[in-house]
């Protein structure tokens, strides 16, 4: 924040999350400038949600809200545009704002009409920056992890920092500019990330479906979402170079079979919300199965190398290959195995099954099961699948690694860079609504939201980390 300067005098506070204030600046609580507003029996306006990251939008305008909505909505509390809307339960996380709607939240939440000595937005900003956030955690209270609630009475008494209906407009000003001019980078990081990852997909493709030599002759492969192949690779059925195998149903387990880790003999069960759509396993959730419940089913037991393949739900379809990373591991009913015993082919046919062809096809038969996308085993053992010489199965696996490492390198550059973005945002907000920069005088310059970054072909490290960029999220 050194490139902001900060006001001439500022003086002390009564309070530790914020202890110095424009010495001009008033000193007031949050009830001073909010009026709690209890107005229902509005049933047919429309339907808000209160997020963290977005504030209040229209529950309809995003399809990652599942709270099922109540029978009654004339229960319901109505929000006129301006009026300030709290989730009591989930403000330790910052989710509140003032609405740019008007219709109507659940009754649980606080709705606040503003006084007319503050500008809206000013209050959206200062309410969801990082020094009030930190703050509701102390004084949000429950035993449910996730669901700890903010009492209004706690709430009101915070205190809160005016400073004059002109000064409120230019810290106003310089945020929503500054938002822009970060989101518009964070959005380039984005499509960058989406860009190398259409490029992965291509490398995987052309090379397990084409081969790596451009000049070898080539031939009809007889299968339609296939095309021309290399006129010297194989085509054969999946089962007849693997052995595909799942849990048996007799043998499917309850939750009485789950155990935590102090259970001895316990075994990591992996699933399909395991296995990600671009070819790797996460950990990151598991489910711990009982000795005697991975014991009983030694079939399915993963040694190292077996490809896993989703055949039920959202993920259908999606495969990656188990490299061995703990002791006893086993699936659970929504995933297949397909064992090569050619492990070398069983890295090269993982490949084959990522690329973007084979994924259509899966997906079209997913479709058909009905309720929900689904495949079976009898599909997947009657897949066909290419097969190069072992040389060129060797350098396809080599080359396709090599590209992966590098394009994953480039992803992760950008994850990192949105990572400070957003963070240097949050901390630039909070700096400008608690006085701790003087923006007044910021000169707001024109900003070109436009990106064009469509040419996939042309991304070069170069293209996707600037230097001026990262010294941005730095600084």
């Amino acid at each position: 924040m050194t490139d902001y300067k900060k006001y001439e005098n500022y003086k002390k506070t009564n309070i530790d999350y914020i202890e110095f204030i424009p010495s001009h600046w008033e000193q007031t609580q949050i009830k001073a400038v909010t009026r709690t507003s209890v107005i229902k029996k509005k049933p047919t306006e429309e339907l808000l949600s209160v997020y963290r990251e977005y504030g209040v939008i229209p529950k309809n305008s995003r399809n990652d809200n599942h709270n099922a909505d109540g029978k009654d909505l004339s229960t319901y509390k109505y929000v006129s545009k301006n009026n300030l809307v709290v989730n009591k339960m989930k403000a330790w996380q910052g989710s509140m704002g003032v609405s740019n709607y008007s219709g109507i939240v659940s009754p649980a939440y606080i709705v606040c009409k503003l006084t007319d000595n503050i500008v809206p937005k000013y209050v959206h900003y200062l309410l969801r920056s990082k020094h009030y956030i930190d703050y509701y955690n102390r004084i949000s209270y429950g035993v449910r992890v996730g669901q700890w609630d903010m009492r209004y009475g706690d709430f009101k008494n915070l205190p809160f920092f005016i400073p004059q209906i002109d000064e409120q407009d230019k810290i106003v000003s310089f945020i929503e500019y500054k938002e822009k001019q970060i989101n518009k980078l964070i959005k380039k990081q984005k499509k960058l990330i989406e860009l190398l990852e259409e490029k992965k997909k291509i490398i995987i493709t052309e090379a397990v479906t084409k081969g790596l030599d451009k000049s070898v002759p080539m031939k009809d492969s007889g299968i339609d979402y296939i095309g021309q192949i290399p006129q010297n690779w194989k085509i054969q059925k999946l089962k007849t170079v693997s052995r595909i195998k799942g849990r048996i149903g007799f043998r499917g387990y309850t939750a009485l079979d789950i155990v935590d880790k102090s259970h001895k003999g316990y075994a990591v069960v992996i699933g399909g919300t395991n296995i990600m759509k671009d070819g790797y396993i996460s950990y990151d959730k598991i489910t711990l199965l009982s000795e005697f419940k991975y014991l009983e089913s030694p079939e399915i037991m993963l040694k190292g190398g077996e490809i896993l393949i989703t055949k039920v739900g959202a993920g259908t379809g999606e495969n990656a290959i188990y490299d061995f990373y703990y002791d006893r591991v086993t699936i659970n009913p929504n995933v297949m195995i397909c064992d090569v015993k050619d492990k070398e082919l069983s890295y090269f046919i993982n490949y084959y099954l990522l690329n973007k062809k084979i994924k259509e096809h899966i997906k079209v038969e997913s479709l058909k099961s009905g309720a929900q996308p689904a495949i079976n085993q009898s599909f997947i053992k009657a897949l066909y699948v290419l097969i190069p010489t072992k040389n060129e199965i060797n350098a396809i696996i080599k080359y396709i690694k090599i590209n992966e490492e590098n394009i994953n390198r480039l992803i992760a550059i950008k994850k990192d860079l949105i990572e400070k973005l957003e963070e240097y945002k949050k901390s630039l907000i909070s700096f400008a609504v608690t006085g701790q920069i003087d923006v007044r005088d910021y000169e707001i310059p024109k900003i070109d939201d436009d990106i064009d970054l469509e040419n996939i072909e042309n991304i070069s490290e170069d293209d996707t980390e600037t230097i001026s960029e990262v010294e941005y999220a730095n600084n």
